[in-house]
């Protein structure tokens, strides 16, 4: 049994840390995170360390985790540690240190604290619930592609992700519940085996599909009716789930191809602030950017030393972007954009500069809304021949993260051919390279939504070379197609994932973003301009097309963005600004009711202390000698008398026992007993103690202002 429990707090472990440091550690940070919290696990069971009190582990833990942000500050600010190993290496030092040492500090004192409380193992139960909740929240949003493991894993299986989730949630109510059990019981209850068939019972009353939210309107009259709708209408997809689901699965992408039929829900709508008409007559509206390897596909970057120009999430305050390079090849354009449904990050035009979130003007139909201002590109492609690919600023880690291709060889020889195709003037122009592969994938793919290639290994391979449905598939391969094959001749590239919305959608100065807008795209990065899309053309495409786009719905949906804010609304609270104004005050009045709060614990301590020197009552010299036992752990346990208890601690206290029995007898109200004479056996009680115990450990104790609470 106490193996199961050992495999199982092992199992536990894996997604807490994936939700608390996802975002903080790299890959190799991520295992070592990992590893070194089961090892504390596995450590947590040795006996020895059962026989440490709850408030030496408390301390050694905090001690633990301070040297780890000590250490951790000296190893990147000390020159030591910088001359004598290199940058490079101290950063993966640093890495290791934190990531290994700071997390088994603190899962092994976590464990060994839930070991010894009823009140710490909940609390652990609790954490470890919550920190593997974190990674799903997505799903209360509808976003049912996050975290995408589950959703590839999802349906390469056949199952919804939705219905995963609910397995997932299944297995881990399984877990805590068992755990807790074999915790608690002496023996393998019944119960072991009821839980896991409770909770499965439970997905049959369940579906996760019905918790939605308000759909966005289908129809011109469910605008004008205050958003009701009298049939069940289908939610718009988040931008860019089309490449989230990146190669094969996305209930976004399912909705623009059940959508090619009729007209697709709107999701949003952007209110240009300037006049701006896209050279190539298409919309770009970035959500999210994709530029790291993962071994099966590009995602976003993890490690947060790599750039990364667009929002997180949608901060609640300003948030400013690295402005591109311009040479008068971009124009300022500001924009409003009302969302009509969820997403898990603004969509934003194409090299965002500014994000500023605003007050919603109509809660009841968007779901936020929000100001940005971008410098989009304002000429043509042909002008760029001339132009340079790529930094010379960059660093070399960073050329290799826009490089990393598949080991697959072909991608290289692929490009190679199509490059030796180029006149010979133009064979070492990178730009020119770039635009024949462009142009070769144009000519050659065929579009369609109905063909995924998800039974591939690798999706973007069998797209290009076959031998199922070569060259036959939608954005999401021909755009890892094009960034494949820069990537494997040495040309940087990375993916921007959206809405591609075309001109036809504007009028005036609003645009219509519809859901079958979804889009991923390829970009490169250029000297003088920075990013910049060169999307792939399919000049075939074997869909139908759907209904145009009701633009009376966008004249709707403009008034409402442009209307003044209900009254009732208010503007999102600034946390962080009001933590910024007023942390100080904060911090100064926390301080002082902290000390005065120790200051108040120590004198109501040393009253208690030496009140008996003073008094003429028996019972103050024996709270003085039930307090200095209580310093050093040694209490009267929960139903045992004094007199019981002198007798089990007369061999080590001898001293006890007379100021016992005076009290008792004081109780009773027996003659009192000679005080002078209690003071005598009160100060051989402190010789005994004193006998005992080291000089750190006394002083420990009497710095405790808590220990006389635990005086009985």
């Amino acid at each position: 049994m106490k193996g199961i429990r050992l495999v199982i707090r092992l199992l536990t472990m894996v997604p807490v840390i994936l939700s608390l440091c996802w975002d903080m550690f790299s890959a190799t940070g991520l295992w070592i995170a990992v590893l070194s919290s089961w090892m504390a696990i596995v450590v947590a069971e040795l006996p020895v360390l059962n026989r440490l009190r709850q408030r030496v582990v408390i301390v050694v833990t905090m001690v633990g985790l301070i040297a780890t942000q000590i250490v951790g500050w000296w190893m990147l600010n000390g020159w030591f540690w910088t001359s004598f190993f290199g940058p490079k290496m101290v950063l993966t030092l640093h890495l290791w240190f934190t990531a290994g040492f700071g997390f088994a500090t603190l899962v092994l004192g976590f464990r060994l604290l839930a070991k010894k409380s009823r009140t710490w193992f909940f609390f652990e139960m609790a954490l470890i619930a919550l920190s593997t909740a974190v990674i799903f929240f997505p799903h209360q949003y509808k976003i049912v592609i996050r975290p995408l493991w589950l959703s590839d894993l999802a349906w390469s299986m056949g199952l919804e992700p939705s219905v995963a989730l609910g397995f997932v949630g299944v297995a881990l109510a399984s877990l805590l519940s068992i755990l807790t059990v074999l915790d608690r019981s002496r023996r393998v209850h019944v119960s072991i085996v009821l839980l896991p068939l409770l909770s499965l019972l439970a997905l049959i009353f369940v579906d996760p599909m019905e918790m939605e939210t308000p759909p966005p309107p289908e129809r011109l009259e469910d605008i004008l009716n205050g958003g009701q709708s009298n049939e069940q209408t289908s939610r718009g997809g988040s931008g860019g789930q089309s490449d989230e689901d990146d190669q094969n699965v996305n209930s976004g992408q399912q909705e623009k191809q059940e959508g090619s039929a009729g007209t697709p829900p709107p999701v949003a709508v952007v209110l240009l602030g300037d006049d701006y008409e896209p050279p190539n007559e298409t919309f770009y509206l970035r959500q999210e950017i994709q530029s790291q390897f993962n071994g099966l596909r590009l995602v976003a970057p993890t490690d947060q030393t790599i750039p990364y120009d667009a929002p997180r999430g949608f901060p609640n305050q300003e948030v400013q972007f690295q402005e591109p390079p311009d040479d008068g090849y971009r124009k300022s354009v500001m924009a409003d954009v009302a969302l009509l449904t969820q997403h898990t990050a603004p969509i934003l035009i194409e090299s965002p500069i500014q994000y500023t979130p605003t007050v919603n003007p109509r809660p009841g139909r968007f779901v936020r809304t929000y100001r940005s201002v971008s410098m989009p590109l304002n000429v043509g492609y042909e002008r760029f021949l001339d132009l340079s690919i790529g930094s010379p600023h960059w660093s070399t880690d960073y050329w290799e993260h826009l490089t990393q291709t598949p080991p697959d060889p072909r991608y290289a020889e692929l490009a190679q051919s199509i490059v030796a195709q180029l006149p010979l003037e133009y064979r070492d122009n990178l730009v020119a390279q770039a635009f024949a592969i462009k142009l070769f994938l144009d000519e050659q793919t065929q579009y369609t939504m109905k063909e995924r290639h998800e039974n591939a290994a690798d999706p973007t391979a069998e797209f290009l070379f076959g031998p199922h449905k070569q060259f036959i598939g939608y954005c999401v391969h021909t755009s890892h197609a094009a960034a494949y094959l820069w990537r494997s001749i040495g040309i940087p590239a990375r993916i921007g994932v959206g809405y591609a919305t075309p001109a036809e959608q504007q009028k005036g100065s609003a645009i219509l973003v519809l859901a079958n807008d979804a889009h991923s795209w390829p970009e490169l990065y250029f000297e003088e301009l920075g990013w910049v899309i060169l999307d792939v053309a399919p000049q075939t495409t074997l869909d139908e097309m759907g209904d145009p786009p009701d633009l009376a719905m966008l004249d709707a949906l403009e008034e409402l963005a442009r209307a003044e804010p209900d009254s009732q609304f208010r503007q999102t609270i600034d946390w962080r600004a009001l933590w910024q104004e007023y942390k100080v005050y904060l911090y100064a009045v926390g301080m002082s009711l902290l000390i005065i709060l120790a200051v108040s614990l120590i004198a109501w301590k040393g009253l208690r202390r030496w009140q008996y020197r003073y008094s003429k009552e028996t019972y103050w010299v024996y709270i003085s000698a039930m307090d200095a036992l209580s310093e050093q752990g040694c209490i009267r346990l929960h139903g045992e008398s004094p007199e019981y208890f002198a007798r089990r601690v007369q061999s080590i206290y001898p001293s006890l026992s007379p100021i016992v029995w005076a009290h008792i007898q004081s109780s009773f109200g027996e003659p009192m007993s000679d005080v002078s004479t209690l003071r005598v056996h009160r100060h051989q009680l402190s010789t005994e103690i004193h006998s005992q115990f080291s000089h750190w450990r006394l002083w420990m104790g009497w710095l405790n202002p808590f220990s006389p609470w635990r005086t009985r």
